[in-house]
């Protein structure tokens, strides 16, 4: 059983429960969480060693890699049939430890939370993130925030700031209070329609200045990578 609730983890705890009366001891429960300690998700079920994390990226359909993620109590016969598992539905696995951000989101929050600190000083949306499509990246950090939800986002920055030293970006609680959450809402970064989408221009006003005003593309990806490569070295 995959789960996938908000992240939330007395909401979690509580599905957990519901799902250990509902299936047989052998029934492995995985989380898609993206932040949240599969340790502290497993520690007070009756067989904690079932417990995985297989947590998948955004957009989903197009993106191999799973992190399946080991809690401290998960069994080594558990670990290897998700692996499996996630090998059987065409995905790429990659095991990694129970620590704040897993592998991914560990490097990924410092460049989203640039890309949101380069728009709070005046650097245009399209500008970020045509900055790292032309760099290689498959979408614009802007654009991948409203698509995960700037809720979800957020609520990562929040989970990893202590840990890794992060400063969460004013713009993204000054948008959760106008509940621009991106495409679920139709408002983030961007207004969504359908399959269509523009820079929200009501998204200027949340600017706090204008120091990264018309800087050159390369400029905006050295901002953003360099801070990718230092934590990866971390």
């Amino acid at each position: 059983v995959i789960e996938a609730a908000v992240e939330q983890m007395e909401l979690k705890e509580d599905l957990f429960h519901q799902l250990e009366d509902l299936t047989s001891r052998e029934t492995i429960l995985a989380t898609n969480t993206s932040a949240l300690s599969i340790s502290h998700l497993a520690r007070n079920l009756l067989v904690p060693e079932r417990v995985i994390g297989i947590h998948f990226f955004n957009p989903v359909h197009r993106m191999q890699l799973v992190e399946v993620i080991r809690g401290e109590q998960t069994d080594p016969d558990v670990l290897h049939r998700a692996v499996k598992f996630v090998q059987q539905i065409g995905k790429m696995p990659v095991v990694v430890k129970d620590s704040p951000g897993f592998v991914v989101n560990r490097i990924l929050m410092p460049y989203l939370i640039e890309a949101a600190v380069l728009f709070e000083q005046g650097a245009d949306i399209k500008a970020i993130d045509e900055s790292m499509l032309e760099f290689g990246m498959p979408m614009g950090p802007l654009r991948l925030i409203d698509e995960v939800g700037v809720d979800v986002a957020r609520h990562v920055c929040d989970t990893l700031a202590g840990p890794c030293k992060l400063e969460v970006p004013k713009v993204l609680g000054r948008m959760l209070d106008k509940k621009w959450l991106g495409r679920k809402t139709g408002k983030g970064f961007y207004l969504h329609k359908g399959k269509r989408s523009e820079p929200n221009v009501d998204d200027i006003k949340l600017m706090r200045d204008d120091q990264a005003a018309n800087r050159a593309l390369s400029q905006l990806q050295s901002r953003m990578v360099l801070l990718m490569v230092n934590e990866a070295a971390r």
